[in-house]
C-alpha cells in the first residue's frame, strides 16, 4: 500500500528541506503562539476539541485552563525549536539552486487536562420515628364479643378534649341500647357535674363502627391523668348517669388525657340574666330578648362568646328540638337578642321525622322547656319561661 503523503500547509514549519534544516526558530514560536491566542480569543463557547473543557466553574476556571494550554503550547515550541537548532545542515545539504524538499508539517494539538472536581458532602440527617398512640394492642379490633380499639385523643383548645374510637358490640346483644364513653376519676373537674351526660351512642343492631366523644372542662380547674378507661355500658338510658352493673367491657386507655381551663366558670356567680321576653315577628317566627352583666373577671369573654337558646319538648312535635345561636358578645353587660325562625332553624328531620313539614298541621306551638347555653357547652341554665310560635 502507498504511503499517503502529507497534506501542504502555508503555515510556517520548525523545519524545512528533508527535516534537517533549520528554520527560522523565532518566526515559528510567534506563529504557534499567535494560533494558540488565535483559539483563545473565540467566543464564550469554546469550539472544537476545547468543548471539552470542564465550564461549570465559571469563567474564573476557565481563564486558568486557558493560560495553562497556551504555556503547555509554548513550551512544547521551545523544546522542538531546541532540538532543531542541534542539527546543523552540512554545505553538500545546503547548495546553493537546489530545489527545496517538500515541507514537513509539525502539528500541535492541544490536550485537555483531566479536571479534578470537588466531592459534595451531604449531611446526614436523622429519622424520626413516628410516635405511636396507645398500646399495640389497641390499634385492631377482635373478630368477636365486645372490643374497642384505636382510641385517638385531639386537642381543639386546652379545655376541651375529642376522643375517637372504633368499637365492635358483641353479635348476640347488638339488639340492645349501648353507649360509649372514658370513664374519668372524681379528681377531674367537671366529671359527674352535668344533670344530662352526653356519652355516644352506638346505633341498634351495629355490630362495628367507629365513635367519637367529646369532654369539655366548663369550670375553672382541669383533668390532667396518665392513662384512663373506655367503657361500654348496656343497657343505657339516654339522659341518665349508667351504674357500675351497667358496664359490659372496659379497656385500659395507656395514653395521657390532660385539660384545664384557667377563667373562672361562668354561672351564677360570674353572670346575671334576667327580664326574660319573646315576640313573635312573624309566622313561625320571634324574637327572644334578655338582660345580662358579666363580672370583671370573665372580660376575656368577650367578643368571643355568645349564647344559644334552646328548647325541648314542643307539643305536637317532641322529638324536634331547638338550638339557635345568637350574636357575639361586644361588651359586658348589656341586652342579648336572639332571632328564631322555625322554618330554617328546625332540623330538617329528627328520628324519621319531617320537624319542618309538620308545621303547616298546627296553628300554635309551644316550647315547655326553654335554656341558654353558651356556644362552647361551658355554661347552661333552664329558665322558667316558655316560647310559643304561631303560624
Amino acid at each position: 500500500m502507498p504511503r499517503q503523503r502529507t497534506k501542504a500547509t502555508n503555515q510556517p514549519s520548525l523545519f524545512t528541506g528533508d527535516g534537517k534544516g533549520k528554520e527560522n526558530a523565532k518566526a515559528s514560536l510567534s506563529f504557534l503562539v499567535k494560533s494558540s491566542r488565535d483559539i483563545m480569543r473565540k467566543d464564550a463557547g469554546l469550539n472544537g476539541a476545547l468543548d471539552r473543557l470542564p465550564q461549570r466553574h465559571g469563567r474564573k476556571w476557565d481563564s486558568m485552563m486557558k493560560n495553562r494550554l497556551l504555556c503547555n503550547l509554548i513550551i512544547s515550541a521551545c523544546i522542538l525549536t531546541a532540538c532543531a537548532g542541534n542539527n546543523t545542515a552540512t554545505p553538500r545539504q545546503a547548495q546553493a539552486g537546489s530545489p527545496p524538499a517538500p515541507a514537513m508539517t509539525v502539528m500541535l494539538t492541544p490536550v485537555p487536562s483531566a479536571t479534578v472536581l470537588p466531592a459534595t458532602t451531604i449531611p446526614m440527617t436523622s429519622t424520626t420515628a413516628p410516635t405511636l398512640r396507645g398500646i399495640p394492642e389497641n390499634f385492631g379490633l377482635a373478630d368477636k364479643g365486645y372490643d374497642i380499639a384505636d382510641v385517638q385523643l385531639f386537642y381543639p383548645s386546652p379545655n376541651e378534649v375529642q376522643i375517637s374510637f372504633r368499637y365492635r358490640i358483641n353479635d348476640t346483644e347488638r339488639a340492645k341500647a349501648h353507649a360509649i364513653g372514658p370513664l374519668l376519676p372524681s379528681s377531674c373537674t367537671d366529671a359527674r357535674s352535668s344533670d344530662y351526660p352526653t356519652f355516644f351512642m352506638v346505633p341498634r343492631n351495629s355490630s362495628v363502627g367507629d365513635g367519637y366523644y367529646d369532654y369539655k372542662v366548663k369550670s375553672q380547674g382541669g383533668c390532667d391523668i396518665a392513662s384512663f378507661y373506655m367503657v361500654i355500658y348496656s343497657p343505657y338510658s339516654s339522659g341518665r348517669w349508667p351504674t357500675a352493673d351497667a358496664i359490659v367491657y372496659r379497656e385500659q386507655i395507656d395514653q395521657p388525657l390532660k385539660v384545664v381551663r384557667n377563667l373562672p366558670a361562668v354561672d351564677s356567680k360570674t353572670l346575671a340574666i334576667y327580664n326574660f321576653a319573646f315576640q313573635t315577628t312573624g309566622s313561625w317566627s320571634g324574637v327572644f330578648t334578655f338582660d345580662y352583666a358579666f363580672s370583671p373577671e370573665l372580660a376575656d369573654l368577650i367578643g368571643k362568646y355568645r349564647f344559644v337558646l334552646g328548647g325541648s319538648g314542643m307539643s305536637g312535635i317532641s322529638s324536634c328540638d331547638l338550638n339557635v345561636s345568637g350574636p357575639l358578645l361586644l361588651k359586658p353587660e348589656g341586652t342579648y337578642q336572639i332571632n328564631i325562625d322555625l322554618k330554617k332553624d328546625l332540623p330538617q328531620e329528627v328520628n324519621g321525622t319531617d320537624c319542618r313539614g309538620q308545621l303547616d298541621k298546627y296553628a300554635v306551638l309551644t316550647y315547655e322547656q326553654v335554656w341558654l347555653s353558651s356556644e362552647d357547652g361551658t355554661y347552661q341554665q333552664y329558665l322558667d319561661f316558655d316560647v310559643t310560635f304561631k303560624k
